[in-house]
Order: C-alpha cells, then sequence, then structure tokens
C-alpha cells in the first residue's frame, strides 16, 4: 500500500511539472523571423561623436534564411534625374542568413547590393530581441570620417 501511494505522488509530482514547463521557447531564429522598420539608427564612432544618418529603412528575414535589407539617408538631394540612378546616401542588399543561437549573432551572406563592395560579401551582426524591438550592431567598419559601429534598432511590422 505504501508502494503504491509513494508511486501516486511521484506521478502526480512529474505530471505537474510537466503541466507547468512551457511547452518550449521560442528559439533566437523564430523570434527574428519577419518584416521590420528602422526605428532608429546610428554610426557609434571611437570619440563619442554619434550620429543618426538614416531616415528609413527595412529589414525583412523569412523562415527560410533569406534576407533584404536596405536604408535611406536623411541627407539627400530631393531629385533625380532617372530613377535608375539612386540618389546616396543608401545602404542596401539582399541575400541568405543562419542563425548562430549561442553567439546571438545573425551572419550574412550577401549576394548583391547597391555598391559593389557589397557583392559576395558576408557580414555577421550581433543581434537582441527585446518585445518588437531587434536590435543589430555591426562590427567596427572603415568610413571617410573614421571608424564606427553601426547600431540599428528595428520594429516588427504586424
Amino acid at each position: 500500500m505504501i508502494r503504491r501511494t509513494m508511486l501516486a505522488f511521484g506521478t502526480t509530482a512529474l505530471l505537474s511539472v510537466g503541466v507547468a514547463a512551457p511547452a518550449s521557447a521560442q528559439s533566437l531564429k523564430e523570434k527574428v523571423v519577419g518584416a521590420y522598420v528602422l526605428e532608429s539608427g546610428s554610426e557609434n564612432y571611437a570619440d563619442g561623436k554619434k550620429l543618426s544618418s538614416w531616415a528609413t529603412g527595412n529589414l525583412i528575414l523569412d523562415a527560410t534564411g533569406h534576407m533584404s535589407m536596405f536604408l535611406i539617408g536623411k541627407d539627400r538631394a530631393k531629385a533625380s534625374e532617372s530613377v535608375r540612378a539612386p540618389v546616396g546616401p543608401a545602404v542596401g542588399f539582399y541575400g541568405t542568413y543562419t542563425i548562430d543561437e549561442a553567439a546571438g549573432s545573425i551572419n550574412l551572406k550577401i549576394e548583391s547590393g547597391v555598391t559593389p563592395a557589397f557583392d559576395g560579401a558576408a557580414r555577421s551582426w550581433k543581434i537582441g530581441v527585446k518585445g518588437d524591438i531587434l536590435t543589430t550592431t555591426s562590427p567596427e567598419t572603415k568610413t571617410p570620417e573614421g571608424m564606427m559601429t553601426p547600431v540599428n534598432e528595428w520594429k516588427k511590422l504586424k
């Protein structure tokens, strides 16, 4: 009788733990898949200077591992002679991505972009997700103004 009672208590305890535990935690990839609009973007320099050059942008990460991203600058000419000749500043590219769950990063394999420097390039961004905000931090990058670290906050579209 004691053995049967202990077995019943043990089974009940195990079932209770199973019910209380979440079915499965969402992976980082599951969290980041979606379409985003730029919430804020900055270029952070070692001397403390911080530029917010971007007016708008989009980032799309699909469930099959394809991505596209573009940023449109705040300070650009209001007219262009041709719709085929973009007026900068602008950053844009597309390709594929993988998520490194352990490192908290997204690894990009860029197929092509608005500048030939992106064609075939590989990039890695540190990423963080808080609610519907995805933060991407790129490695330090050389610019005409000096070395800077780009940080963008993207709001997930519903």
